[in-house]
């Protein structure tokens, strides 16, 4: 039995796909099975860097000759890029097919469909007649490494307030540095660690440090009191380590994460990207948060510790 990932990472999209199904593979792989990738990887040299060094049997661009086997074969798709016509997608060529859906994921054919969240808006195509589509909490997928970290939280000195301003690791629509401009405006004494490797902090403000995705954010995590970071697959990731969250919407496929977190009292509203690209955000929040007199959620309906830490097993039953 063969597992392959098709997925791809690219500086204007982000890492979302390929992070979230590495979840799975990385499962697969502990597992013992032979798992494939399959995908574009050169736009996010860190994101390359962290497939290399999962363990695949082999990885591939997307056109390498790579020949599949019906009878043994199981594809994991997550894309929102890929042609629904893409010959390496059909049907034909696999045992089964796994689809990770948002609201705005292609009609791709499969046989199990999973929502790693709340809810969608996204219905399975009505050419296929026996699919399974789940949808929930349940089926987040969380890093092993990030998994490790959930009972490793080190408290900071109250004297200097750590933040993190993270849009997922490429930041292709200009958060951290919008973001970024307003807090430096700020008097307040605050670290802040900025996860976008494109951007350059302002001059002689030592308050703010970049830092790449990898070994040295993950050990971060265990130290921050709080994080600005936007709707998208990390803003899971935060509220399962139990960090403070204030969440902006950057993209339409981000909204229902966005809505659903605020109106559960998750996150609080930190803002919004409008259609013309500008950033809108809540500048008396930023001021309280940063002032400490931002008291945390109290009567968060969701909590963190609710959210699965099983989500990848609740997924792998289907297909292995």
């Amino acid at each position: 039995m063969r597992f392959i990932i098709r997925a791809d990472a690219y500086s204007k999209s982000g890492a979302g796909h390929v992070m979230r199904s590495s979840v799975i593979a990385e499962e697969l792989i502990n597992r013992g099975y032979e798992v494939f990738f399959v995908g574009n990887l050169d736009e996010i040299p860190w994101v390359r860097e962290y497939i290399w060094n999962l363990g695949f049997k082999g990885i591939l661009t997307p056109g390498e000759h790579f020949v599949t086997n019906q009878v043994s074969d199981t594809l994991i798709l997550d894309s929102y890029e890929i042609s629904i016509a893409d010959p390496f997608i059909q049907p034909s060529n696999w045992k089964k097919i796994l689809v990770l859906v948002d609201d705005t994921t292609p009609s791709y054919i499969g046989h199990i469909y999973i929502h790693p969240g709340p809810a969608t808006s996204w219905t399975i195509p009505k050419t296929v007649s026996s699919g399974i589509f789940l949808v929930g909490l349940e089926y987040l997928l969380i890093r092993k490494s990030l998994r490790k970290l959930k009972n490793d939280y080190t408290s900071t000195s109250n004297q200097e307030m750590n933040i993190l301003i993270s849009s997922g690791g490429s930041d292709p629509y200009g958060f951290a540095k919008s973001l970024v401009a307003i807090l430096s405006k700020s008097n307040s004494r605050f670290h802040a660690f900025v996860l976008a490797p494109d951007f350059a902090p302002p001059d002689d403000d030592t308050r703010f440090e970049i830092i790449p995705m990898g070994k040295e954010y993950e050990r971060l995590l265990r130290s921050l009191d709080f994080v600005f970071t936007t709707a998208g697959t990390s803003s899971w990731e935060y509220h399962y380590l139990g960090l403070p969250v204030a969440l902006a919407s950057a993209i339409e496929n981000q909204n229902r994460n966005y809505q659903y977190q605020i109106a559960q009292g998750m996150s609080w509203n930190l803002g919004y990207r409008d259609f013309d690209g500008s950033w809108h955000f809540d500048e008396s929040l930023l001021k309280s948060v940063l002032s400490g007199t931002q008291q945390l959620i109290s009567d968060v309906k969701i909590s963190a510790s609710e959210l699965s830490e099983v989500g990848v097993n609740s997924i792998l039953k289907f297909i292995v």
